[in-house]
């Protein structure tokens, strides 16, 4: 009689072991089955809750506003928060809303708007709180020559944010040159939300233009782009100037030559030119004028 061979495998595979095993699995399906749908019960009741109008944004109020309409922002917000999160939860809901989604809408969407502080009264009354940005200057192009209507507000921190009209010459200084791109630029043919230096830099531009104001004859156009730089009087005259001076040191040296020219008897109002290339380095000034 032969003996029978039987290896540790079919040891292990007995028919009850293998019974044990498929029970095991059929178990183990029948429990995820079972979780699957107690998940699928929550989350379907926490989309009911969600979708309950007592706690769904449902009147949207706008303050601080005066360029932009109550009804645009309504507008811009509601369109914001329109729509669901995984098609089960409504983005209006109050415990799930994106105050950075609402907020990146309304700054790109109108440039005009400079901060936005967003609040609940209850949980159906959303708060638009907007400080709008005050006209500083206009920037008109990037060198002077320009056609009518084409210049553009911008603020004090030197940001282009709106189409300005066509004022009459000297309602606002007019500023020349190139524009960096920001983060609210989404139109590569619009210079809206780019950035004309830097608030520092406009600050002194600006404050050197209050004192030839002062000084000598109010500013119409201030262009600097690259090393080359000038001021464009109202007067008809034109002051010169590097484009990588430090303006904030020109002032007052600009005052104490203007000072002196005025002891020997000259008047600002027959200025032609000043030429304040080396004002700040070689503390040279030279003037020019008309006969």
């Amino acid at each position: 009689m032969t003996p029978l061979n039987r290896t540790s495998r079919d040891i292990l595979n007995t028919p009850a072991r293998a019974a044990r095993k498929k029970e095991k699995r059929k178990h183990l399906a029948r429990i995820a089955v079972l979780l699957g749908a107690v998940a699928l019960v929550i989350m379907g009741l926490l989309s009911w809750g969600a979708h309950q109008s007592s706690v769904r944004i449902q009147t949207i109020v706008a303050e601080g506003n005066r360029v932009v309409s109550t009804e645009e922002i309504e507008r811009v917000v509601r369109e914001a928060i329109e729509g669901k999160y995984i098609l089960l939860f409504p983005r209006d809901n109050a415990f799930l809303y994106s105050e950075q989604r609402i907020e990146r809408a309304l700054l790109t969407t109108h440039k005009d708007l400079k901060s936005i502080r967003i609040s609940f009264e209850g949980l159906t009354e959303l708060s638009i709180r907007v400080t709008e940005r005050e006209p500083k200057a206009l920037w008109c192009g990037e060198a002077i020559t320009r056609p009518s209507g084409s210049c553009f507000f911008m603020d004090a921190q030197g940001l282009v944010y709106a189409q300005a009209p066509d004022f009459s010459p000297g309602a606002y200084r007019e500023f020349y040159g190139s524009l960096t791109s920001t983060a609210l630029a989404d139109d590569e043919s619009s210079p809206l939300g780019n950035q004309f230096w830097t608030s520092e830099k406009l600050t002194a531009a600006s404050a050197l233009a209050d004192r030839i104001d002062a000084l000598v004859s109010p500013v119409r156009s201030f262009s600097i782009e690259d090393l080359a730089g000038e001021i464009v009087l109202a007067g008809g005259g034109t002051i010169i100037l590097n484009g990588d001076q430090a303006m904030d040191r020109l002032p007052d040296i600009l005052e104490a030559a203007v000072s002196t020219k005025k002891g020997e008897g000259k008047d600002m109002v027959t200025i032609n030119y000043i030429d304040l290339r080396l004002a700040d380095t070689a503390g040279k000034v030279y003037f020019k004028f008309n006969e």
